[in-house]
């Protein structure tokens, strides 16, 4: 890492917040510059402080850590997310690399793992806990069998890719041309060229492809 880098810690649990805020205070390269008990707290300090990285428990009362993640992601692109969970689930799992988050880590491994999983994300590489490596696995091996099936998909431009997403996040054809800065008949456009390349014909047949492929198509 070439700087220091600024570290968030959002988790309802003091003590916890307290462990790990140890084992990075032993890491001259990071700094923790604040703690959050909740969603909000995590935003109003987001607002006032400059951040690189949080470190995010996923079950927290209220706004979930995924619902915090895609909030800070939708108005923060720079800071990345490393997300603690007590479940071992491939569900949330894959949900979590839908959302672009940066790291994924079993709590019950956090204290040994958190500072490497901190370094290897400011590094511009994604963190996933060892145990999980299956499910990364799994990932690719559905991702290729849907390639192979849907041929089209590998010829989708970025461009492409990027609306697929913003489809997949319920964003309206209106809301995806504000966002790309073009007119409402250039997505309209985007969408045919994406329907006509994955074979795809109907009016609800690419949300339906999307609703059942959107956690492989990023």
């Amino acid at each position: 890492m070439e700087k220091v880098k600024k570290i968030l810690i959002v988790d309802d649990h003091p003590l916890f917040r307290k462990g790990i805020k140890s084992v990075l205070a032993e890491d001259p390269d990071v700094k923790v510059i604040g703690e959050a008990g909740n969603s909000e707290e995590a935003m109003k300090l987001i607002e006032k402080e400059t951040v690189d990285i949080v470190i995010l428990d996923l079950q927290m009362p209220g706004m979930s850590g995924i619902e915090l993640s895609k909030m800070i992601k939708s108005r923060y692109k720079n800071i990345s997310i490393i997300l603690l969970t007590m479940h071992k689930d491939e569900r949330i799992f894959n949900n979590s690399l839908e959302y672009g988050l940066e790291a994924y880590i079993l709590k019950e491994n956090a204290v040994e793992e958190v500072l490497k999983a901190v370094h290897v994300v400011a590094d511009g590489n994604f963190y996933l806990s060892p145990s999980m490596s299956e499910y990364m696995v799994q990932r690719s091996m559905k991702q290729k069998k849907l390639a192979d099936e849907n041929p089209g998909i590998k010829i989708l431009t970025e461009k492409e890719k990027e609306i697929l997403n913003m489809i997949s996040q319920n964003k309206t054809t209106k809301e995806i041309a504000e966002v790309l800065f073009v007119s409402y008949k250039t997505i309209e456009n985007h969408r045919a060229n994406i329907c006509k390349k994955l074979n795809i014909t109907g009016c609800n047949a690419l949300l339906k492809f999307i609703i059942e492929n959107k956690t492989l198509l990023s």
